[in-house]
């Protein structure tokens, strides 16, 4: 007798499942958050508490929940509420989330094949929120994460500013995340103003990504492996400086491009203006990470690197350290 032959066809790859279960292992393992899971509706309170407009929201006929008829547009509200909740018990809370969100100004798939009908655009987003009493490190645990993020997946990205920015994000602590020319999401610190309607009343960082959008850009990539993280610590610095108003984020980064091998990123976090500052002039704060995927760096090392860094910046912007 025969063994019957026939062929196996593999399943095609789902990328965006993959990437799910590679973000939960990062943020999990790696960096010590919590993952949530929460309903896909939200209340009137909470988008009240945002300062978004509820008739932008889907209002379902017969919700689960009086209190909460609308499909969120965002993961933040119930991301809020779950910090808000565990921070009684907890000096920090460290969570994420990944989910769909509801859109119904954009198309998205048919409601039944070979119909007009559309349902509203449902992309998939990953949130990631961090806050500690008594801790102004918020913007700063939010870049980790998603430098991590980034890393992993192979990919280089800038923060830009953003144009119209919402009026929950901090105005000055706030960020595009954009892969190539392609806009993926946001990073910034909650705005204090609406960080107070939960109760927090320090600094809360946000990553919000977009997993629908960086799929798309992941299968343009060949041979796309995740990558380990690196068995080497990796060095930190901060530096502040006041500068003329009128110096931009971006000409700050292009001057220090290619400075060091071993600076692995430069990124903005604060930008302040007004009291103890002078007219016409700002206070900018960088984070500097460095790094070498074959050996420990020694301080020395960094230390020269970042005197490197602040003589550029005097004598390129005329910038003054600030103590």
């Amino acid at each position: 007798s025969f063994m019957p032959e026939f062929e196996i066809t593999p399943p095609e790859k789902n990328i965006l499942r993959d990437l799910e279960h590679n973000l939960r292992n990062i943020l999990t393992k790696e960096l010590g958050y919590d993952e949530v899971y929460n309903y896909s509706f939200v209340s009137g309170l909470q988008i009240d508490r945002l300062g978004e407009d509820k008739n932008k929201y889907l209002e379902l006929d017969n919700p689960l929940s009086s209190e909460k008829p609308y499909l969120r547009r965002e993961l933040l509200p119930n991301l809020l509420e779950n910090v808000q909740k565990n921070i009684e018990n907890f000096d920090r809370v460290n969570v994420f989330e990944i989910g769909k969100t509801y859109l119904s100004e954009f198309p998205g798939a048919r409601a039944v094949a070979n119909e007009d009908d559309l349902l509203p655009r449902q992309d998939t987003f990953l949130s990631v929120v961090n806050y500690e009493k008594k801790s102004d490190n918020g913007f700063i645990k939010a870049r980790l994460a998603l430098e991590k993020v980034m890393e992993n997946l192979q990919l280089s990205f800038v923060l830009r500013e953003i144009k119209e920015i919402k009026g929950y994000m901090h105005p000055g602590r706030a960020g595009e995340i954009v892969v190539g020319d392609q806009k993926i999401g946001f990073i910034y610190e909650l705005n204090p103003l609406i960080a107070k309607k939960w109760d927090l009343n320090d600094r809360v960082g946000v990553v919000e990504i977009n997993l629908s959008d960086l799929r798309d850009i992941l299968k343009t990539k060949k041979d796309f492996v995740y990558q380990t993280l690196s068995q080497f610590p990796e060095p930190t610095r901060d530096l502040a400086f006041v500068v003329e108003k009128k110096v931009t984020h971006q000409e700050v980064l292009k001057s220090l491009q290619n400075i060091s091998p071993i600076l692995k990123s430069v990124e903005l976090f604060d930008v302040y203006e007004g009291e103890h500052v002078k007219a016409g002039l700002k206070s900018m704060a960088y984070h500097f990470v460095f790094s070498d995927s074959t050996r420990t760096l020694k301080n020395e090392e960094v230390d020269d690197v970042m005197g490197e860094v602040i003589k550029i910046l005097k004598d390129k912007f005329g910038v003054e350290v600030r103590g």
